[in-house]
């Protein structure tokens, strides 16, 4: 199990920091992350581990996950859960649980969340794309935050996971873009075993298919658009290892696109067990390395960059720093939505004055009634933008215009 140096658990007192954990069941590995989170909303970390399990070899090819391989998360997670209870993590708001588009699309996911729950007392919540959105969002402010040259530009956020590609454009805090695509490392793979594909076309195949969803982001997010690529996946650790010497984790650096072709083409050999010999990584990273950087490259191509910047920065750093905020909206992204519900509105025609004021007046009923209803705050968030969207339907007709918005 590969993982850092544990830190002995702190018992939770009245005002001391909180033992806190998440779980990524993604596409490839099953992660984990111990953290700290302190009376100041500081999360500190603790540590990290990683279970290899395919989840995605099933679910991309017969669209289901196998009871083998449920079991095979079954004993990862009772493993995990012995670390939980070392570390006073007992619960149900000290630990969440999420799965991704391999547990998302497989047919049989209510019988999977079903044996992890009866076997572990583990809840598992599949994330749909926007929500992945949302909780990447949450995971790269700080450090667009601490590196002005990014939060100043229109900064494309980029992860090639195993089955899906997060794109975010952002720029001063604030999502101009976001969206999720089909194209995956493993995914990518398990496409060339279905068809058969010779080894000598493959890698023709597999930039086809990188190429066909490009096109797709070019439709969406022009090139000119674009001004910097930050990539969260570990794929581009790996990448900044190879190709940095002194590269740490808690470094940002920038790989020029050169280099990263030359290690692309290196790392893209059939041979796994050569990859593996050679770089000390295990064989369903070897399996799927090849197919990640190939699409960085080409992504670093279709936006006309000569560079990408490699963070350490991914999912379950997102999910902390909204445990840590115990849930709250923050100013940016309260700003965010309503931002986006009131540009919804600008492409249906909306009457803007009168949406605003429709959604001041409900803003103020729900505050000063807040004694009796007891909603939490994100409720206000929500009504806010139904005042604001509650006409849109018009754009199709004023008779029934309800129904339509």
């Amino acid at each position: 199990m590969p993982t850092e140096a544990l830190v002995p658990p702190t018992r939770p007192t009245a005002h001391g920091p909180l033992p806190v954990a998440v779980i990524d069941i993604g596409t490839t590995a099953v992660r984990m992350a111990l953290a700290e989170i302190g009376d100041g909303e500081d999360v500190r970390p603790i540590a990290t581990l990683s279970q290899s399990v395919s989840l995605g070899k099933d679910t991309f090819t017969r669209g289901i996950i196998e009871k083998s391989t449920i079991e095979d998360c079954v004993r990862v997670l009772l493993s995990y859960r012995r670390i939980l209870d070392e570390h006073r993590i007992e619960r149900p708001e000290q630990l969440r649980c999420v799965a991704t588009s391999a547990v998302r699309e497989a047919q049989n996911r209510l019988a999977f969340m079903d044996r992890i729950y009866s076997a572990t007392g583990i809840s598992v919540v599949p994330v749909d794309e926007a929500e992945v959105s949302r909780l990447t969002y949450l995971g790269v402010q700080p450090l667009l935050k601490s590196h002005p040259e990014l939060a100043g530009r229109n900064t494309a956020v980029a992860e090639v996971g195993g089955g899906s590609t997060e794109l975010l454009l952002v720029k001063d805090a604030d999502v101009l873009f976001s969206h999720s695509y089909r194209l995956g490392s493993l995914r990518l793979r398990e496409q060339l075993e279905t068809f058969r594909a010779p080894q000598a076309s493959s890698r023709k195949i597999m930039e086809l298919q990188i190429q066909r969803i490009i096109e797709q982001m070019l439709q969406q997010v022009p090139p000119e658009s674009v001004q910097e690529i930050v990539s969260l996946g570990g794929d581009l650790r790996f990448a900044a290892k190879q190709l940095v010497p002194d590269w740490t984790p808690e470094q940002v650096v920038r790989l020029p696109l050169a280099g990263l072709e030359r290690l692309t083409d290196a790392a893209s050999s059939p041979n796994e067990d050569r990859l593996v010999h050679k770089y000390r990584i295990t064989f369903p990273d070897a399996g799927t390395i090849g197919p990640a950087l190939l699409s960085y490259v080409h992504l670093c191509k279709a936006f006309e960059l000569s560079e990408i910047v490699v963070s350490n920065v991914n999912l379950r750093d997102g999910l902390l720093t909204e445990m840590a905020t115990r849930g709250a909206r923050s100013e940016d992204f309260v700003s965010q939505v309503v931002r986006s519900a009131i540009d919804l509105g600008r492409k249906f025609d909306f009457d803007e004055q009168h949406a605003r004021h429709v959604a001041k007046r409900c803003r103020i009923l729900l505050q000063n009634l807040r004694e009796l209803h007891h909603l939490e705050p994100p409720y206000e968030l929500l009504l806010t933008t139904a005042a604001l969207l509650h006409e849109i339907g018009m754009y199709v007709s004023t008779g029934s215009y309800h129904k339509h918005t």
